[in-house]
């Protein structure tokens, strides 16, 4: 798999790769292999501490690409799918924003 990685906050570069691993899914997870991505102004941000993201982290978290494999809880898709992906962890904010507004909420975090 190849991914677009800042190996430090402050980085102009990122390094592109084909070395990382990937976890198998958990429970309710799929794993999607990323067919079309891109970097936005969210991983600029995030690239020179804007927005706190620990590094190292894989950016480009807006994309789209095709279920490989599906988590034993997971009913609603299926491998061979497709699917798009937003990165923020909107978990607390479900709580916080009905209906969801991510551009408002002060706590959204960046899944990996």
């Amino acid at each position: 798999m190849l991914a677009a990685v800042l190996r430090n906050t402050g980085d102009n570069d990122l390094e592109v790769t084909d070395t990382i691993q990937v976890n198998d899914p958990g429970p309710d997870d799929v794993i999607v292999k990323i067919t079309h991505t891109g970097v936005c102004h969210s991983d600029v941000s995030a690239m020179n501490g804007t927005i706190p993201q620990p590094a190292p982290a894989v950016l480009g978290h807006e994309g789209a690409g095709i279920i490989e494999e599906v988590g034993e809880n997971v009913t609603e898709v299926a491998v061979g799918d497709t699917s798009s992906l937003y990165g923020p962890s909107l978990r607390r904010m479900q709580i916080l924003y009905r209906p969801l507004k991510p551009n408002l909420c002060m706590t959204v975090q960046f899944d990996q």
